[in-house]
């Protein structure tokens, strides 16, 4: 018996197609619950989160918007093109409204 013969009989394991679709359930509500686990516990990294948070929606948060747009316009301007600015403008509304939405993800009551 060959080392071929081993992985071949190994990976035709016959699973029909319900007993597919199990696995893949049970899979993904183990998955599912995983994150809402963890939004609840870990009250270790809680300073750290709200810091962070401080940052991004505060002074250094409204500089780096800032600082990206105007990137933006000079990289738009010597390409001729908008594109580079509405990144810039993408990036602040990210600070803005980002925080507040990745928390309303995490504190949702499924």
């Amino acid at each position: 018996m060959t080392f071929n013969d081993l992985t071949k009989n190994f990976t035709q394991v016959a699973l029909n197609k319900k007993q597919k679709v199990q696995m893949m359930m049970v899979m993904a509500l183990g998955l599912i619950a995983l994150p809402a686990m963890a939004a609840t516990t870990g009250a270790e990294f809680q300073q750290m989160a709200e810091m962070v948070i401080g940052w991004i929606e505060g002074w250094l948060g409204v500089m780096l918007a800032i600082t990206c747009f105007s990137i933006g316009i000079a990289v738009g301007v010597t390409k001729q093109t908008l594109m580079p600015a509405i990144v810039g403008i993408g990036f602040a509304l990210a600070c803005v409204m980002g925080p507040s939405i990745i928390q309303a993800m995490f504190t949702a009551i499924i």
